[in-house]
C-alpha cells in the first residue's frame, strides 16, 4: 500500500481515472471513475482525493482513499492547459 502513496504524482486540475474493484457475490469487476481532481488531502499514508465528473448534466463528486486496497489503479488522462494555482479547485463548481 505504501507504493501507491509514494507514486502519487497528480496535481489539482488533472483529469484522472480511478479504477476500483467491486465484489458482487462470487464475481469481481472493475469500475472506472473519470473526473477532474479538485482536492487532495492528507499525506503519504492517509491521502484522500476528490474527483468531480459531469453525468447527464449533473455534477457528481466522489472521494477516494488512495491507499484503499480496492483501488486497482489511478491513471492520468490529461493535464490542464494552464497551471492551476489552487489547493482546492472549487471554482469549477456550479453557481448557486
Amino acid at each position: 500500500m505504501e507504493e501507491k502513496a509514494q507514486e502519487f504524482e497528480f496535481r489539482v486540475g488533472d483529469t484522472i481515472t480511478v479504477s476500483q474493484k467491486i465484489n458482487e457475490g462470487k464475481r469481481e469487476r472493475v469500475i472506472g471513475f473519470k473526473g477532474q481532481l479538485i482536492k487532495v488531502r492528507g499525506r503519504a499514508g492517509n491521502r484522500m482525493i476528490t474527483l468531480r465528473q459531469t453525468m447527464g448534466g449533473v455534477e457528481v463528486e466522489r472521494i477516494f482513499s488512495v491507499d484503499n486496497p480496492t483501488i486497482s489503479s489511478i491513471e492520468l488522462v490529461a493535464k490542464p492547459k494552464k497551471v492551476v494555482r489552487r489547493a482546492r479547485l472549487m471554482t469549477v463548481s456550479p453557481k448557486k
